[in-house]
């Protein structure tokens, strides 16, 4: 299928494979059923944004290995809000063909949004993937993003159902692992399913620990719910899987 996860980036030193810490470049090769290899393509480098924590953000260009920056089938950045920490970036800011931006309501939002550049290309690309066993085609991508950016610490907003246990779901937004912690476990343990926002279930689990770590790589980018059952209630804490 045509989707790649890079499961082993945290592997690459100093962490330059995790794009919330630094861009980095890929090549693809193919190799065929016989087992051979195709010469590998040219790189792509990701993009990283920074806040400067004056307004003003800054990112490294999205580059294409031999190709000008910014590359030819690059319209445009959109330079992109989250104003309430929904996972719904709704704000488009402004776009751009450098790599500098300024929020003229940065100060009032800092506190309570993220930020993201997205590209805006002259062309697409139609990604498969297999889910379950099945092959399926997703919607005809016509962007590339940024890391999210924010100069807090993110908190979780959540709802809370007849429950007295005490639930932390961290980091959000997650990437590789979410780890759910549960005070005030019950005997007959807990019920941990994540629901994306069609409430189709992608990972369920039952635990006996207060800690459980969860593998989130293979999960689609987007807004899922956590519900986290212990028996004397439901607590559904809202998260972003990058």
């Amino acid at each position: 299928m045509s989707l790649f996860v890079d499961t082993v980036r945290t592997l690459y030193f100093p962490n330059t494979g995790d794009p919330r810490f630094s861009s980095f470049k890929y090549k693809i090769q193919i190799k065929d059923t016989c087992g051979n290899l195709s010469p590998m393509s040219l790189y792509h480098k990701t993009m990283f944004l920074q806040d400067q924590l004056n307004s003003n953000f800054m990112w490294s260009h999205y580059e294409i290995e031999g190709q000008p920056q910014p590359v030819p089938s690059l319209v445009s950045y959109l330079f992109i809000r989250d104003n309430d920490l929904d996972g719904i970036f709704e704000t488009v800011i402004g776009s751009t063909t450098s790599n500098t931006f300024t929020d003229g309501q940065y100060f009032s939002f800092n506190n309570t949004a993220d930020w993201r550049v997205e590209t805006n290309w002259s062309i697409g690309c139609n990604p498969t993937l297999r889910i379950n066993g099945q092959d399926q085609t997703q919607t005809v991508i016509v962007k590339s993003k940024s890391n999210i950016k924010n100069n807090r610490t993110v908190g979780i907003k959540s709802e809370i159902k007849n429950i007295t246990s005490k639930i932390k779901v961290y980091p959000n937004p997650a990437t590789d692992v979410l780890n759910v912690e549960i005070s005030l476990l019950n005997e007959k343990g807990a019920t941990i399913r994540i629901e994306n926002m069609l409430g189709q279930v992608a990972c369920e689990m039952q635990t006996n620990k207060q800690i459980n770590s969860i593998n989130t790589m293979n999960l689609i980018s987007g807004v899922y719910f956590v519900k986290v059952d212990t028996g004397a209630g439901i607590r559904i804490e809202k998260i972003v899987i990058e």
